[in-house]
């Protein structure tokens, strides 16, 4: 709860701030309103207190536009969604990182970050791998394999520079898909989009992606001394309170 609170004031100092000074003179001028507003002086507090009253006005329209422009921005700064289909279908033939519920397992974070990992991994990966990606590699390595009566799906070692490369794209890509979603968790965290619109809408495909691929994000964190990859898309699952 404390923890929601702070990042709350974070998010809103400004308007916290022109809230409370507005407040504290208004307070002023009511405890010392018998010396302010007298018949004598009255002309001389008259056009402060309307200016002052036209600005606070101004700055609440100013906000009322703002959150007004931050919903709008929920929808327009959110990648398109066919460039990012493309993505997550590329992804997902190697890696099944939309079908699965689990997060990335310590061997598919190895290879896709180039560690060595065995054969018997290799076999674990072969599983996850879409048909027709299996059936392209075998279909490079074994063009007369029907002929030789072989299981058309069986996994050998000699495939395992052909799946380096798949996990080499699938990093790539899986880079690619991250960028464009710490960027928009970069303009929510900058307030151009509003927090609760976009947790409306997101939070449960951000999260879950977040969680599957978060062995891979800690990895490369470590391995580039980055602890501040990916850090606003982070920053976004804290605030909507689901880390």
């Amino acid at each position: 709860m404390i923890k929601k609170s702070w990042l709350y004031v974070i998010e809103h100092i400004n308007e916290i701030v022109v809230i409370t000074l507005f407040l504290v003179i208004s307070y002023f001028i009511y405890k010392h309103q018998d010396i302010i507003f007298t018949k004598e002086d009255f002309k001389t507090y008259a056009m402060p207190f309307v200016a002052l009253l036209g600005i606070f006005l101004a700055w609440l329209q100013f906000i009322f536009h703002k959150y007004n422009k931050r919903k709008e921005a929920t929808l327009t700064y959110f990648p398109r969604p066919l460039e990012l289909e493309n993505i997550e279908n590329e992804i997902d033939q190697i890696i099944n990182f939309w079908i699965r519920q689990e997060p990335l397992d310590n061997y598919e974070v190895r290879l896709m970050t180039g560690k060595e990992i065995n054969n018997d991994e290799y076999s674990l990966i072969w599983r996850k791998i879409s048909l027709p990606l299996k059936q392209k590699i075998i279909n490079h390595f074994d063009s007369d394999q029907n002929n030789r009566g072989e299981a058309v799906f069986d996994y050998n070692e000699k495939y395992n520079p052909y799946i380096d490369d798949l996990y080499i794209t699938a990093r790539r890509k899986l880079n690619i898909y991250l960028n464009q979603i710490e960027g928009y968790c970069l303009a929510i965290n900058k307030g151009n989009i509003d927090l609760n619109s976009s947790k409306e809408l997101f939070s449960h495909k951000f999260y879950n992606h977040f969680q599957k691929a978060r062995p891979y994000i800690e990895t490369v964190r470590r391995d580039k001394q980055a602890s501040d990859l990916y850090i606003e898309y982070e920053i976004v699952l804290k605030k909507w309170g689901m880390l």
